[in-house]
């Protein structure tokens, strides 16, 4: 170890790197833990077991290496460094804790559970180790003992871990009295989660569906009304809940049904896409007598503007999707009536009649657009497809040989990937390396990130595992913290 590194790695500066980073990461949207990947930790790793070479009963030592493994990507000798702490020190909870915390990381919930429970049962004063059990039993569907783990986390508030969650006690505890319907617990804890983070939409969804649930609909009314002038996209998974879709059904349920209806038409106005947030959590097979309020709306707004024809097509795309497919066909018409030189709106009726098997309106649709537009790529493209598809290879041909010629014409990086896409699809290899070549020489005039992705993802389609790791380490040095191209680069080592 260099003196300058020993001088600089004091205790007491590797602890403080170390604790610039929380611990342990888990979020319920995601299985992936995303960590970010510091070189340093490697260097605090040497230098701790240098340190303990000559004093390998250091328990502080001890700690700090096992954390500084874990933020290393090494859970494995994190939790064989904890270990050895607790076999230093049986009764050492907060060994157990952070064993508890890597074996939870790991998704080994039984370590976890056993391990975080020894650490209560010595002490049960800390409300990060009550937090922590709290997110293993919601983890396992308990959710009446993870309400009540977070609740005693919430009443301790006292914690002796650096990096803690207590700021979000009362939002997660808010959180699981909706699982465990308590439904006024719900209200109060939520209320005071929003005291903390003023216009947090997140919390502010949580608590309007915690007012409906408590048959407090007009606080119902008013937070989501509030929460939609933030983000009327809101949704919350866990709850199967969109905010335009609940608001609507209180409407119902109080009997304002014309309200329940201008709640739609009012966000479809400004979004005519909407409908695939507003009923992303139906139930497909719940009859389409669900939608009826939303046709209502989209009807209404296209009485009152005939010539948007945005209104028609999204519309139709709802049909279609509840695979009303006469409907969905008269409405792309519509559409097109509305706006002819919107091809977009022939291909999309050309793929929904494919889907049907209607394959000869499909090749018709997409020839008017070719009629119409013959240098329309799309058309071609999805023609070949088609072709394709029904095993007439001489019609392929010319398709995708047609879409290429128009390609040619860009001269641009992404025509060229394009470009070699189909000569693969053609199955002539060697013209396809030289497009994907030419498109990686374009490419190369721009060093920026999205460039060198680009670069490194089609030298991969050429099987150039050099050239691909050169681009992303080109990557890393404007991004040194890529999690993609540092995985690309070891997958392909």
């Amino acid at each position: 170890m260099s003196s300058h590194n020993k001088e600089y790695y004091t205790l007491e500066k590797i602890e403080e790197i170390l604790n610039d980073n929380e611990f342990y990461s888990d979020d319920s949207e995601n299985d992936e833990k995303e960590f970010i990947y510091n070189k340093e930790y490697s260097n605090i790793i040497n230098i701790l077991q240098e340190y303990l070479k000559d004093d390998d009963k250091n328990i502080e030592k001890l700690f700090l290496l096992a954390k500084a493994y874990y933020l290393n990507f090494d859970s494995k000798n994190s939790i064989e460094v904890l270990k050895k702490i607790i076999e230093l020190d049986s009764k050492n909870d907060r060994a157990l804790y952070w064993i508890a915390c890597v074996y939870y990381s790991c998704n080994v919930i039984n370590d976890a559970l056993k391990n975080i429970k020894n650490a209560i049962e010595i002490n049960n004063k800390d409300s990060e180790y009550w937090y922590l059990i709290g997110e293993i039993y919601d983890n396992i569907g308990n959710y009446i003992d993870a309400s009540i783990a977070y609740r005693k986390a919430y009443e301790i508030n006292h914690t002796s871990e650096i990096n803690n969650n207590k700021q979000y006690y009362a939002f997660t505890l808010g959180k699981e009295y909706l699982k465990t319907k308590n439904f006024e617990e719900a209200v109060k804890y939520l209320k005071k989660s929003l005291e903390n983070f003023k216009n947090d939409n997140e919390i502010m969804h949580y608590l309007a569906l915690a007012y409906d649930k408590n048959q407090q609909y007009n606080e119902a009314i008013d937070a989501y009304k509030k929460l939609l002038t933030i983000d009327y996209h809101s949704e919350l998974e866990d709850f199967s809940s969109a905010a335009i879709d609940a608001l609507s059904k209180i409407y119902i349920k109080t009997g304002n049904n014309e309200e329940a209806i201008n709640i739609y038409k009012k966000y479809i106005e400004i979004n005519p896409s909407l409908w695939s947030i507003i009923t992303k959590f139906y139930d497909k097979n719940a009859g389409i007598e669900q939608y009826d309020n939303i046709i209502k709306a989209y009807n209404y707004v296209m009485e009152e503007n005939p010539t948007n024809n945005q209104y028609y097509y999204y519309l139709s795309e709802l049909y279609k999707d509840i695979k009303e497919y006469n409907k969905a066909i008269e409405l792309y018409n519509k559409a097109i009536e509305t706006n002819p030189n919107d091809y977009n709106y022939y291909i999309s009726m050309a793929a929904l009649y494919e889907d049907i098997k209607e394959y000869n309106k499909s090749i018709d649709t997409l020839k008017k657009v070719i009629e119409k537009d013959s240098n329309n790529v799309e058309a071609y493209i999805a023609l070949g497809d088609l072709y394709e598809k029904l095993e007439n290879i001489e019609d392929r041909n010319k398709a995708y040989k047609k879409a290429i010629e128009i390609y040619i014409n860009d001269n641009d990086a992404y025509s060229f990937e394009n470009i070699g896409n189909l000569y693969e699809k053609l199955g002539n290899i060697e013209d396809r390396n030289k497009a994907y070549k030419k498109a990686i020489e374009i490419y190369n005039n721009n060093q920026d990130i999205y460039h060198l992705e680009k670069q490194a993802d089609l030298y991969i389609k050429l099987n150039d595992k050099n050239n691909a790791i050169n681009s992303y380490k080109k990557l890393l040095e404007i991004d040194p913290y890529n999690n993609k191209a540092l995985e690309k680069i070891e997958e392909l080592q």
